[in-house]
């Protein structure tokens, strides 16, 4: 499938290629053919974010799926009064998906540590690609949902680790410690 769409990128601008190119190898979309590649690609505006910018805060609706083209991103657990990083996003990494899959707010803050490059796409924009291609959505879920078991693993290792968090859990809101024990998925299957 792919080498199809190598073959037929010359027909794309330079800003439309790389961006194909760069879709095609992020996990959700890896099951999306080229026609699906170029409409979803005409979805995302790129955006620039300066050094210290809070691009996502925690359990706030922004109603957007990000991808970093370039620079430094941090995702925070807020945890009573502690930012505790969780992990850094990578290049060509897609963030905010799980929120839209989940229906629900994001659960950590992502701030850059450097002048950042990414590609945004609104989520009713991202709804349309889905709805206009079951096929594709369906194997979008999977990957959620292995994605979803990974943030519920971090989450319990840092419930479980004592260094960190024994002297705060105490303090935490029974919400918060609802929240570590058991993240409830809501993901929509339709």
């Amino acid at each position: 499938m792919f080498d199809n769409l190598k073959k037929n990128l010359g027909m794309y601008s330079p800003t439309e290629k790389a961006l194909i190119s760069m879709l095609k190898d992020i996990e959700i979309f890896k099951d999306f053919n080229e026609k699906q590649l170029y409409e979803l690609s005409k979805k995302f505006k790129l955006e620039k974010y300066l050094k210290d910018v809070k691009i996502v805060n925690e359990w706030e609706l922004y109603g957007k799926i990000w991808l970093l083209e370039s620079g430094n991103i941090k995702v925070f657990k807020k945890i009573t009064w502690n930012n505790i990083q969780l992990w850094e996003v990578m290049k060509w990494e897609i963030f905010g998906e799980m929120a839209f899959f989940t229906n629900n707010l994001p659960m950590a803050t992502l701030i850059s540590y450097e002048n950042c490059i990414v590609w945004e796409i609104w989520y009713e924009d991202f709804k349309q690609i889905l709805e206009k291609y079951p096929e594709v959505y369906q194997k979008i879920i999977e990957t959620i949902k292995k994605r979803h078991s990974q943030n519920v693993e971090i989450l319990e290792e840092i419930k479980n680790n004592p260094n960190l968090y024994n002297k705060h859990y105490q303090t935490w809101t029974t919400e918060e410690q609802e929240e570590i024990q058991t993240i409830k998925v809501n993901i929509k299957i339709s």
